[in-house]
Parts: structure tokens; C-alpha cells; sequence
């Protein structure tokens, strides 16, 4: 998993999109704990609720805010 992770986000990292102190390294840190099925049996939510939560977690964890003139 840890492997796919890093190839998803080198391609991340490459976007300009992900935030200037991440690495790939760290991007694919984020990715593999967030994205475990370990963790989302852990917490037992609905798929739904599980998706919402993993976009704005990553959102959040991983991208440059947007910027609004």
C-alpha cells in the first residue's frame, strides 16, 4: 500500500497543488494512514460519510489553500 501511496503522491507533489512543506515522503505518510483499511474499520462510519471525510481530511492535510482575489 505504502508503495502506491508514494507513486500517487510523487504525481501530487508534481501538481504544485500540494503544500510547499510537504515532500513526497510525507504526502505518502498521509495518504497510507488516512487511506488504511485499518483505520476506516476502526472508525465504522458509512461509506458516505467515510468519503466526506477523507476529502476534507486530505483537503485540508495536503493541498495549498486556495487563494481568493
Amino acid at each position: 500500500m505504502r508503495a502506491n501511496c508514494l507513486t500517487l503522491a510523487e504525481a501530487l507533489v508534481g501538481t504544485s497543488e500540494v503544500r510547499e512543506e510537504l515532500d513526497a515522503d510525507r504526502v505518502a505518510d498521509v495518504l497510507t494512514t488516512t487511506l488504511s483499511p485499518h483505520v476506516l474499520q476502526m472508525i465504522g462510519w458509512p461509506a458516505d460519510r467515510c468519503r466526506d471525510w477523507l476529502a476534507s481530511t486530505l483537503r485540508a492535510s495536503l493541498l495549498r489553500p486556495v487563494r481568493v482575489p
